[in-house]
C-alpha cells in the first residue's frame, strides 16, 4: 500500500497536478468528506424547507394555539376567530398558496355576511400573526401574504340597543313555537347570564351547579373563570335539558354529533328580524345574539348594581370596556335623587322657608 501511495504521489509530480506530499493527499481526502457532509446537511434543510412549505394553514393555526394558550389568555378568542370567519377560506389551503386576494375575497364574504370592521380587522390580523410567528419560530418556510392586505377600518360600532323584559318576552315566546327547543334554551341563558355565545356553546354539565343554582364559566374571553347565579326559571330550563345518565364532560348545548355548536342557530336571526329589526340599517341599533348580553348588564346597571359589581358578573376585563352603560347609571342615580326630593318635598313643605318668604339684607 506505501507504494502505491508513493507511486501515486510521484506520478502527480510528474504530471503537475494534486496531490503531491502524503500531507496534502489527507487534506483534500478531508476537504473531500467535509464537502459530502455539507451536501447531506444542505439536502435535509432543503428537504426540511420543502416540508414547511408544503403544510395547510391549518397546520399552521394548530402550532400557534398551542403556544397561545400557554401564553395568551384570550387564545379562545383566536380560535373561535379562526373557526367562524378564516377556516372555511384557507384552512385547508397549503400556507404556501394562499394569496392575498384570497384574504381580500375572505374580506367581502364576510362583510357580506354582516360581520363588523371590528371582527374582520380581528380575524385578519390573527392570520397575519399566524404567518407571523410560524416564520420567526421556523415552522414555515414562505411569504406572509397578510401583510399587504388592506384593512377595514375600525368605527365607533358599540351596540346600544337592549331588550326589554316585555321584549325578552315576547322573543321567547316565539322561540317556544319552534319544533326544537335549543335556540329558545340558548337565548334564556344568554338573556339572564350575560354570557357571550361562545361560552355558553362550551358549557360542560361539570360547569353547572342545579342545586345552588350558579354557573361557572370556565371557557372566557379574558381566560378568567367567573360564576353566575341564575334565576329559577333558567335552573328549571337545564333540569329538563339534563340527560338521566351523562358525563360531566358532555355539553350542555351540543350539536347532534355531539360537538360544540359553532354558530347561533340561524332560526334566531330569522325571528329576531322579524321582531325587532324591521327599517333599521344601523347596526348599533339592530338586534342580535349579543344583544342579549348587552340587555342583561344593562337590566344589572338599571336596577341599582355599581359597575365594579356589573363587571365581576359580565367577566368584562376592566370597567373602561363597561363605559357604554354609565349613561344608564346617571340615569338610575337621577331617578333616585328625584325619588327623594319628591319625598322630602312631600313630607317637609310646611317646614321650609320659601325664597320668596326670606327676609334679604
Amino acid at each position: 500500500v506505501a507504494s502505491e501511495i508513493r507511486s501515486f504521489l510521484t506520478h502527480n509530480i510528474r504530471m503537475g497536478i494534486h496531490p503531491q506530499s502524503l500531507l496534502e493527499k489527507r487534506n483534500m481526502e478531508k476537504s473531500d468528506q467535509l464537502k459530502i457532509e455539507e451536501e447531506k446537511v444542505q439536502a435535509v434543510e432543503e428537504q426540511t424547507a420543502l416540508e414547511k412549505s408544503n403544510v395547510t394553514f391549518e397546520h399552521l393555526f394548530q402550532v400557534y394555539l398551542v403556544h397561545a394558550k400557554e401564553n395568551k389568555k384570550s387564545w379562545a378568542d383566536d380560535e373561535g376567530r379562526y373557526l367562524f370567519n378564516v377556516k372555511e377560506f384557507i384552512g385547508k389551503r397549503l400556507a404556501k398558496d394562499v394569496t392575498t386576494y384570497d384574504l381580500e375575497k375572505m374580506k367581502i364574504v364576510l362583510k357580506k355576511r354582516g360581520k363588523s370592521a371590528k371582527t374582520i380587522h380581528h380575524s385578519l390580523s390573527l392570520v397575519r400573526t399566524v404567518f407571523n410567528k410560524c416564520l420567526l419560530w421556523g415552522e414555515y418556510a414562505g411569504e406572509n401574504p397578510a401583510i399587504k392586505v388592506q384593512y377595514p377600518k375600525i368605527a365607533d360600532n358599540d351596540r346600544v340597543r337592549f331588550l326589554s323584559f316585555d321584549e325578552v318576552k315576547i322573543l321567547l315566546n316565539e322561540l317556544a313555537k319552534l319544533p326544537k327547543v335549543e335556540t329558545h334554551d340558548l337565548v334564556l341563558m344568554a338573556a339572564f347570564t350575560g354570557a357571550r355565545y361562545l361560552e355558553i356553546a362550551s358549557l360542560k354539565w361539570a360547569d353547572i351547579d342545579l342545586e345552588s343554582g350558579y354557573i361557572n364559566f370556565l371557557n372566557t374571553k379574558n381566560g378568567r373563570s367567573r360564576t353566575v347565579f341564575v334565576p329559577v326559571t333558567v335552573q328549571n330550563m337545564l333540569s329538563g335539558r339534563k340527560p338521566v345518565s351523562c358525563s360531566p364532560d358532555n355539553l350542555v348545548f351540543p350539536t347532534n354529533q355531539g360537538t360544540i355548536r359553532g354558530e347561533v342557530p340561524n332560526s334566531f336571526p330569522e325571528i329576531a328580524n322579524r321582531l325587532f329589526n324591521q327599517g333599521i340599517s344601523d347596526r348599533r341599533q339592530r338586534v342580535c345574539f349579543h344583544t342579549l348580553r348587552h340587555s342583561y348588564i344593562s337590566w344589572l346597571i338599571m336596577s341599582g348594581c355599581d359597575l365594579v359589581t356589573a363587571q365581576k358578573i359580565s367577566g368584562h376585563e376592566t370597567l373602561i370596556m363597561l363605559k357604554r352603560y354609565s349613561h344608564l347609571t346617571g340615569a338610575h342615580l337621577q331617578k333616585a335623587a328625584d325619588r327623594v326630593a319628591a319625598a322630602f318635598d312631600a313630607d317637609c313643605k310646611d317646614n321650609v322657608i320659601s325664597f320668596a318668604d326670606r327676609k334679604t339684607g
